[in-house]
């Protein structure tokens, strides 16, 4: 082992096992949070709520009304609502 010691890299290598348990740690904590990153959920409130699709409006698209689809991910309720794009 003395050999290896006098290798720059392989203090790095012999810290990556420490390292890598502190990453997953950190990682399992996050995840058990639950941190959403969507709206809430006008239905059951929950904050999953996201846009799925953007288009032109059927019949006002042309005076630039887009249609946006919003999904949510909890719960599978699903919304549209009009947008005017020209309005300030």
């Amino acid at each position: 082992m003395v050999i290896l010691d006098k290798i720059p890299i392989w203090k790095q290598l012999i810290g990556l096992p420490s390292r890598i348990e502190a990453l997953e740690k950190r990682v399992s904590e996050l995840e058990s949070k639950g941190i959403t990153t969507g709206d809430s959920c006008p239905k059951c409130k929950a904050k999953t709520f996201e846009l799925i699709s953007t288009a032109p409006d059927p019949l006002f698209g042309e005076m630039g009304v887009q249609k946006r689809l919003y999904k949510c991910s909890a719960c599978g309720f699903e919304e549209s609502k009009n947008v005017d794009t020209f309005a300030s």
